[in-house]
């Protein structure tokens, strides 16, 4: 957490989305307790911080609800930018369509389609995306291949073929190749409301 000029206020790894008392609607209610907490006044703008389990960390500009050196308060809504600071090991677990239009072995480019190969994404980090689908591909081809929406299209080198124990392809491993940091942001933005549906559906279960 820090205030509009970057000096950080306080750091912890442990806090809760608690129940909104506030009864403010499209918002998350976070409750920060410790001691020796900074104390803010009520409506004080600051900059809330998140680390989530992809590596991306996120910014909030919020305000405080209320403040002690005890606890501390406040609302965060939907509005977010992502940071620059990533990490590559973190996975998410998915389950969606892709299609692949074609792809590159060695030198040669392989059209799919139309209509293209149907795919499905399993798991994605900021790194890199598993699939599988209904062709032979080798280690070292490139894949182009959209998700996420029609338009977003990135390339994926396959790293790693993974197989049952008799020897079927279960899937494909795969890092980004070449992608813009644009892409980067679209693919962090969409790892990040994953993980956001993931905890809401857990909410759910209590």
């Amino acid at each position: 957490m820090r205030d509009l000029d970057g000096a950080v206020l306080h750091s912890t790894q442990s806090f809760e989305f608690a129940r909104d008392f506030f009864g403010i609607a499209g918002k998350e209610f976070i409750v920060i307790k410790g001691k020796n907490l900074p104390s803010l006044p009520k409506g004080e703008m600051i900059d809330a911080i998140f680390y989530y389990r992809n590596g991306t960390r996120v910014k909030i500009r919020t305000g405080i609800d209320v403040a002690s050196d005890q606890q501390m308060n406040f609302h965060i809504g939907n509005d977010y930018i992502v940071m620059e600071e990533r990490r590559n090991s973190f996975k998410v677990y998915i389950d969606i369509s892709a299609k692949i239009s074609s792809y590159k072995r060695n030198e040669d480019i392989y059209d799919f389609g139309p209509p293209p190969l149907e795919a499905v994404i399993k798991n994605i980090n900021i790194g890199g995306i598993f699939f599988n689908g209904n062709y032979s591909f080798a280690h070292n081809d490139i894949v182009t291949i959209s998700f996420i929406r029609d338009d977003f299209v990135v390339d994926a080198k396959i790293l790693r073929i993974q197989r049952d124990e008799a020897g079927n392809v279960m899937g494909y491993g795969c890092c980004f190749d070449g992608i813009t940091q644009q892409q980067e942001q679209i693919i962090s933005k969409f790892i990040f409301e994953c993980q956001l549906a993931e905890r809401e559906k857990e909410k759910g279960r209590f």
